[in-house]
């Protein structure tokens, strides 16, 4: 079968011609189609974005029309979606064999490696569309082994993939995914780094989402305790880390010690960002909630008006904006 799948996709010369119920489809990709379906072996077989596939020959100077036949289901559009493409499991399974015996595998499998690192953004809210349409991909390379000059990016695909997956509660696959980036920045770059504390606190909110606090904490305090030295007690990124540590207080009913915390990181943000900046008011939110839980309900109560009312300014401020720059837009000079 891999001998097949080489003398059919093998040639320069040929294209990709997407079968289709309404007839064949040409795609144009710069790439021989041999390399582009070696590539393609290791995607999730399902869902690969052609936008993917042709960035990642964009940097080709080949200019080849590909035009395969896969024949039935070898690969085609997705129904779902048309700029989606499938792939046969037999395909897939025959090409790695294929790449396998000319030692070829590795190869490939690092080049896919770097090219999801690349494409794949951090989990932020403005991502998530992105993120969903990828992350099937992303999450096949957690089995793939990189190498020395892989390791890194590797890890930061699979740190931005435990991100988005742990903002879906999908915690198992997060936990995952931030381990192992965890554990490779450790070792490539150093626990004091500052790109392995992102991975290390990432971890620990995932512990903490799943009620492991004790873990968690432990986590904490090891970045807190370093961003402080490296950066600066007043640095956005230890202040956020002071949060996370007081929030885990917090679920473990040590009050004191939560309400300590929360009030440092809320006056110096507020000092150094502001009082309506929203890391203040997320601080005084935190705050509130902690009065709530030790009763002091006034207290809490008139600290989340004041968040709240705060908020609202800054909600009806940015839409007084966008509005007057839409209205100036349609105006024109005399």
């Amino acid at each position: 079968m891999a001998e097949m799948v080489y003398a059919t996709f093998g040639h320069q010369n040929r294209g990709l011609q997407v079968a289709q119920s309404n007839g064949p489809v040409t795609v144009q990709f710069n790439l021989p189609p041999a390399k582009l379906l070696s590539l393609m072996s290791f995607f999730d077989r399902q869902g690969i974005p052609e936008r993917v596939l042709k960035d990642a020959t964009r940097a080709r100077s080949l200019n080849v029309a590909v035009d395969w036949k896969f024949g039935d289901g070898g690969g085609k559009p997705n129904d779902r979606n048309e700029d989606e493409f499938e792939m046969h499991g037999l395909v897939q399974l025959s090409t790695r064999i294929w790449l396998k015996a000319y030692k070829q595998q590795e190869t490939f499998k690092q080049q896919y490696i770097k090219q999801r690192a690349e494409s794949f953004p951090p989990g932020e809210y403005q991502n998530w569309g992105k993120c969903q349409g990828l992350f099937a991909h992303v999450q096949v390379a957690l089995d793939y082994r990189p190498d020395e000059n892989t390791a890194e990016r590797w890890a930061t695909l699979l740190h931005n993939g435990g991100w988005y997956a742990w903002s879906q509660g999908r915690y198992d696959i997060a936990e995952q995914m931030a381990d192992k980036a965890r554990e490779v920045r450790e070792k490539k770059l150093g626990k004091g780094d500052l790109v392995t504390l992102a991975s290390i606190e990432l971890f620990g909110l995932i512990l903490k989402d799943r009620g492991r606090w004790e873990e968690a904490k432990k986590l904490f305090m090891q970045v807190m305790e370093t961003r402080k030295t490296k950066l600066g007690a007043e640095h956005p990124d230890t202040l956020t880390s002071r949060a996370n540590l007081a929030s885990i207080y917090r679920n473990q009913g040590q009050w004191e010690e939560a309400e300590k915390l929360f009030m440092q990181v809320m006056e110096t943000r507020k000092t150094k960002l502001g009082a309506e900046h929203p890391d203040t008011l997320t601080s005084m939110a935190h705050l509130s909630f902690t009065w709530r839980d030790q009763g002091r309900h006034s207290d809490a109560l008139a600290l989340m008006r004041d968040c709240a009312q705060a908020r609202q300014r800054i909600i009806v401020h940015e839409a007084c904006n966008k509005l007057y720059r839409r209205f100036k837009s349609r105006i024109k000079p005399p």
